[in-house]
């Protein structure tokens, strides 16, 4: 017996909502759908996360595909937009927790505080341009006036 094309499938699924159809379609392409996302994202469990967001806009939009396009083109385009969404996501937040983590270091002891804070903000200063990392150095690290600095950098 001839497996059913994607085509058919995808037809019986979207004109007869047939669960069948659509877990034969899932189970047809899973496999790539989860490679492709663990590729983008080096996560097994995110690369889970991000194959099952797939399939439920897959569930979704599947109305709205045309029955001769390629299914794996499209689930390939929209795991990798997927994955992109989900590493954005993942970027926000990280860094709301690590806002959230400096603001309750504020209420802290300075003694507490300072071994956390001390490699950032050397790191930050390394990132300045010359003039404004020399300017932060003279001032704050060397403990220098602004009248000293000024000076130091060529400025009045």
């Amino acid at each position: 017996m001839t497996p059913e094309s994607d085509a058919n499938l995808l037809r019986q699924f979207v004109e007869q909502q047939s669960d069948t159809a659509f877990a034969g379609l899932v189970a047809r392409h899973i496999h790539l759908v989860h490679s492709v996302a663990f590729r983008q994202v080096g996560d097994a469990h995110h690369a889970e996360e991000i194959t099952q967001a797939v399939f439920i806009i897959f569930a979704k939009k599947a109305a709205t595909l045309r029955h001769e396009q390629a299914l794996t083109s499209w689930l390939f385009h929209t795991t990798r937009l997927a994955a992109k969404n989900f590493l954005r996501g993942e970027l926000r937040r990280r860094e709301r927790e690590q806002e959230a983590y400096m603001q309750s270091t504020l209420n802290e002891p300075e003694e507490v505080v300072w071994p956390h804070i001390a490699p950032l903000l050397d790191a930050a200063v390394e990132k300045l341009g010359e003039t404004d990392r020399r300017a932060v150095l003279l001032r704050f690290y060397e403990g220098r006036s602004l009248q000293d600095v000024g000076p130091a950098l060529g400025a009045s």
